[in-house]
């Protein structure tokens, strides 16, 4: 069966290519079904086609037989998958299991610690109580025992050493993973948490400021348009606000449509005259949606700013970074509002 077949044929089970073959048929898996490319897609399109994990082979006839074959499809059955997505019980297992590996690696210390206190306790017997015919025999024997009771135990501690050095590179992808958003790259609230929470432990400025941005009329597009082309404008928004990171600017998904920025050393005016570029770059275009050719319109969002200091808890700041949010909202969105002193809401200019 050509390649071109195999990309519609939802019944066929792709055999293995060659590298360079291999390649243009995950390219043109991609093409004929419209999937971005993405390192999702991509890890899922070649599994598929080079038929190296059953699972996504049937998952992915499934979804293609159902037409539900997509960017949102993927993401999500991927999401599903211990090795692209690490949920806390996930990183709980990771965590038991090194802490389960290391006491295994203690006790096996322990042991190996008594059998030689054995040893030498049994040779200090040996040489003062055995007749001198039969000492070099007992003694033979003794070192032949300690001999191979210390390779059991260099056999059992190297593999330990492999199980937790492999349990260490887990943990700390689980740890990481458990921050990402999967679907932006960006970090997520517990990325973003621990981000602010080093900041403000870290030495030199006196605050800065935190920006909720909300992508306005959100709904309207996922109804109108899909899910698929939701994403895309979530991580259209996303790559956008991650310009901000060249300003060393933390930016996270904060959930849904929200976005939450950490701005250090920026007074609120600063700040919002930076958030107003980004804003105003995705406000002057006007996207198309891939499948209907459709406009989409210009995407835009609103914002809510609020000053936060270093010793600042970063809960009520979110609070009245939210408020502001909202007074931008009700203002009639596309704007930005700060949250000043005394709960007071003003406009940001523009």
């Amino acid at each position: 069966m050509k390649a071109a077949e195999a990309a519609h044929d939802p019944d066929s089970a792709p055999p293995r290519w060659n590298l360079r073959k291999l390649y243009d048929d995950i390219g043109l898996f991609l093409f004929s079904h419209r999937l971005d490319l993405t390192p999702l897609n991509f890890g899922c399109a070649h599994d598929y086609v080079a038929g190296s994990d059953r699972r996504i082979v049937d998952e992915v006839n499934r979804a293609i037989r159902e037409r539900r074959l997509s960017n949102g499809w993927i993401e999500q059955y991927l999401a599903g998958q211990d090795s692209h997505v690490v949920m806390p019980d996930a990183l709980h297992d990771a965590t038991a299991q090194l802490a389960e590996e290391l006491d295994r690696c203690l006790d096996q210390l322990g042991r190996s610690t008594e059998r030689q206190k054995r040893y030498g306790t049994a040779l200090d017997k040996t040489v003062r109580t055995a007749s001198p015919d039969v000492l070099f025999t007992q003694l033979r024997d003794l070192t032949r025992q300690m001999v191979e009771q210390n390779k059991l135990a260099e056999i059992e501690m190297r593999l330990s050493h492999r199980r937790v050095s492999e349990l260490r590179i887990t943990l700390r992808s689980a740890r990481q993973a458990s921050k990402q958003d999967y679907l932006t790259g960006l970090q997520n609230r517990r990325g973003f948490e621990r981000i602010v929470e080093t900041w403000q432990g870290s030495q030199g400025g006196v605050g800065g400021v935190l920006a909720i941005c909300d992508i306005d009329h959100f709904k309207l597009v996922n109804d109108r348009f899909g899910h698929d082309t939701g994403d895309r404008v979530l991580r259209y928004v996303a790559d956008a606000l991650h310009a901000l990171a060249e300003m060393k600017h933390e930016v996270a998904r904060l959930r849904g449509e929200e976005f939450v920025i950490l701005m250090p050393d920026r007074t609120l005016d600063q700040a919002a005259r930076e958030v107003n570029l980004i804003r105003e770059s995705l406000g002057a275009r006007c996207l198309i949606d891939r499948e209907t050719k459709l406009p989409i319109g210009p995407v835009t969002f609103s914002a809510g700013l609020t000053a936060l200091a270093k010793t600042d808890a970063l809960a009520p700041a979110l609070r009245r970074a939210d408020a502001a949010l909202y007074a931008a909202k009700r203002a009639g969105r596309n704007c930005i509002h700060a949250a000043v002193d005394r709960g007071q809401v003003i406009p940001m200019p523009g």
